[in-house]
């Protein structure tokens, strides 16, 4: 049995799945398998994997699925791997020479009496150039919980996170009918309520940006997805109430955003009042809400507008 599931999603990503493959081949020495979870790609993605698989020093396992969105491919590859431990690697990114190293040395450090206290190490990010993505965090070894490091210390940008599996398996994401992508601060969120991160300044993962096709005007609908975006939102809202207080003006920018995306999801206000359990969350949901609604109005009338100027591009 592996120590280490690197697991990756995709879809129709054979053009870009080679920088994962590629990366995983430079990490000497590090005990780790690689799940690649298939949504039925039609771009020859298996028969890709299945070559690699005959090649590689380190095993590599395939699975096809319906598409269940990231979140349902995360929800499975937690019931699949027998590794303490998994980290996600998207299906167009890559990581450091000797980076699984690093992360198993990380929970190899952790006092063994207080493993139990966390359920994710997080690393930072660069970009191909060697720039840092987002914040470094406060200090090195930085203990705390997701929603913590982004409230009262302001963490920001793309993170790379390790997860305990017995964690995940308890904190699995909700799959909601009809929602592709769940954004992955649900699962953070819901397991920092009893579980701390663990935060390295060491930028571990290659985020690549490829940039839009600059032969096709892309539009995308807003509301694609937005249920999702809301849960995320509502939780946003529902954080202990010490949050609330290290940094209110947090708060009212969570407000708008959950007043938006419920807009887009077609979510009335009693409804979203009624899914907050406590006073002050629905307090802030109130007051913020036609701050909300105006920035989705202003957003669905773009949408519109640059669909008909797409629309023209394709005659």
């Amino acid at each position: 049995m592996a120590a280490l599931t690197v697991f990756t999603t995709t879809y129709n990503r054979a053009h870009t799945l080679h920088r994962v493959y590629d990366s995983l081949c430079l990490q000497a020495g590090a005990d780790f398998e690689w799940l690649v979870i298939d949504a039925e790609s039609r771009d020859g993605t298996r028969a890709l994997v299945e070559r690699w698989a005959s090649e590689a020093s380190f095993p590599i396992r395939f699975v096809s699925m319906p598409n269940r969105g990231k979140h349902g491919a995360i929800n499975l590859a937690a019931t699949l791997t027998q590794a303490p431990y998994l980290i996600i690697l998207d299906s167009d990114d890559s990581c450091v020479p000797g980076a699984l190293n690093v992360v198993l040395d990380a929970w190899r450090h952790l006092p063994s009496a207080r493993e139990a206290e966390f359920g994710v190490i997080t690393f930072l990010c660069q970009t191909e150039d060697g720039k840092l993505v987002g914040t470094r965090f406060p200090r090195d070894r930085f203990e705390s919980t997701y929603h913590e490091a982004v409230i009262t210390h302001r963490m920001r940008g793309d993170k790379w996170e390790c997860y305990r599996t017995s964690v995940l398996r308890e904190f699995p994401f909700p799959e909601v009918l009809g929602e592709a992508g769940l954004p992955e601060n649900i699962l953070l969120g819901r397991i920092g309520t009893r579980y701390k991160t663990l935060f390295l300044n060491q930028a571990l993962r290659i985020y690549h940006n490829d940039g839009p096709d600059s032969s096709v005007v892309r539009t995308v609908n807003p509301r694609r997805n937005s249920f999702g975006r809301v849960l995320a939102q509502r939780d946003n809202l529902t954080v202990p109430r010490f949050l609330f207080w290290s940094r209110p003006q947090a708060f009212f920018v969570f407000g708008v955003k959950h007043a938006r995306m419920c807009s887009l999801a077609r979510v009335n206000l009693g409804d979203a009042l009624d899914a907050l359990p406590w006073r002050l969350s629905r307090l802030v949901a109130l007051l913020t809400w036609p701050f909300g609604r105006l920035v989705a109005a202003v957003e669905l009338t773009r949408n519109v507008n640059a669909s008909g100027a797409a629309k023209l591009f394709h005659k």
